[in-house]
């Protein structure tokens, strides 16, 4: 099936911060990820949930991206599951602030990294974590708000880091909304893609190569809740394998950049406790959400999705809840009767918590660890065995604690 899609993205704010106008292969690999988003968006999966699309994308110069495309393939068949058919068209216009440069700059220091920004938990206590391990380097955080909400939470905890670290961060937003495309397909696999991307293009046009991903190691693996998940049926959005594809490619078309997991052997809990003491009530402003920005203006996450879920139960295992917020429509954790995700999760910790050093049984059991590597064991994967260990454990301390939790949740027929 052949996708025609729209997306309107600005660089103008991000130009007007860095002070440089955006290399032509910059804005074509933002341009290339956004219509390849638009495509997943714009067409709804069946019951096979693979499907097939063909794509034509625009670009200034197709040249530098035919080298790209195989690894990019590969990259997008794990996020997705989909058979993709890329066809590159050197027709893009360029952007108005491709033209404009800049004589005079005001500008003091350079980046020394980017990193993803969504004004999610990981992203917040991640950048506050690494802004003060590394006291003399600059950060600049990159963003892609499709709405005025997520824009919103963003700016606010953008500001709340550069007050607490004058001169060191910049926020670098990107407005990227479809246009006249149906969003019809709700599972969004390609996010990562877009903001592995855009996050890549920036750290292009400001001269650096790292590119920083905060998410917890959990959350990067991301094993399976269910045997019968296959694919990308559990998210691989910034799985060590397929980030390393992503990075592969782009470096393929000519871009030096250096895409990094600070936290892949940390659980959840584990980087939430890394944040400054000072910094901590912020978390309430964060959103972990996987269906924000909600229809419902009083509240701001549902409470019972694996995110909701995975974030309450970081904040009770690092003995941060008391800065969590409040607004859930329902949650597990305090009382509702909406139970699916956290029992699914619960039962899964009980397995992990028992995860031995049988590596070939852990592959078995758990895919995701495996993936990528055909079966060798190597020392990153017995760091990820034991951090996914680490986390099954810390569901066992927090039921141990509240009975009524762990009722609910048929803890004791798991352990049985």
């Amino acid at each position: 099936m052949v996708v025609v899609t729209a997306h309107r993205v600005s660089l103008r704010k991000v130009a007007n911060t860095l002070e440089e106008r955006p290399p032509t292969l910059a804005v074509d690999l933002i341009n290339l990820a956004a219509q390849l988003y638009a495509a997943d968006r714009s067409s709804r999966r069946g019951r096979r949930w693979v499907r097939q699309l063909g794509v034509a994308v625009e670009v200034a110069d197709p040249t530098p991206w035919q080298a790209a495309l195989p690894c990019l393939g590969t990259a997008l068949n794990k996020l997705t599951d989909d058979e993709w058919s890329i066809n590159l068209v050197g027709e893009r216009q360029p952007l108005p602030e491709e033209k404009q440069p800049w004589l005079l700059k005001s500008r003091e220091h350079t980046l020394d990294a980017v990193a993803l920004f969504s004004g999610g938990l990981d992203s917040f206590a991640g950048a506050a974590a690494w802004l003060v391990e590394h006291p003399d380097e600059v950060l600049g955080l990159v963003s892609i708000s499709s709405s005025t909400v997520t824009g919103r939470v963003q700016k606010d905890l953008a500001a709340v880091l550069a007050a607490c670290f004058p001169e060191r961060t910049y926020h670098l937003l990107i407005p990227l909304n479809l246009v006249d495309a149906p969003d019809v397909e709700r599972s969004q696999r390609t996010r990562g893609l877009v903001y592995t991307a855009t996050a890549a293009a920036i750290a292009h046009t400001a001269g650096v190569e790292r590119v920083l991903i905060f998410e917890n190691g959990y959350g990067a693996i991301n094993p399976r809740l269910l045997e019968y998940q296959e694919g990308s049926q559990a998210t691989k959005s910034t799985h060590p394998h397929v980030v390393r594809l992503l990075e592969d490619s782009y470096r393929a078309a000519g871009l030096a950049c250096r895409i990094e997991l600070p936290n892949l052997t940390r659980t959840k809990a584990e980087l939430l406790r890394m944040v400054p003491e000072q910094l901590r009530d912020v978390i309430r402003l964060t959103v972990s959400c996987d269906s924000f920005p909600l229809r419902r203006k009083e509240y701001k996450q549902c409470g019972h999705c694996g995110s909701c879920v995975l974030r309450q139960q970081a904040l009770r295992e690092a003995g941060l809840a008391s800065h969590d917020r409040r607004d859930y429509i329902s949650s597990p954790f305090l009382g509702s009767k909406e139970l699916r995700h956290a029992a699914l999760m619960a039962a899964q910790a009980k397995r992990l918590s028992q995860l031995t050093d049988d590596f070939d049984r852990a592959f078995e059991q758990w895919p995701e660890i495996g993936l990528g590597s055909e079966a060798q064991l190597s020392l990153d994967r017995v760091a990820w065995i034991d951090m996914l260990r680490r986390y099954g454990s810390e569901w066992e301390r927090i039921l141990a604690n509240d009975s009524g939790l762990a009722d609910l949740l048929g803890w004791t027929a798991i352990y049985d």
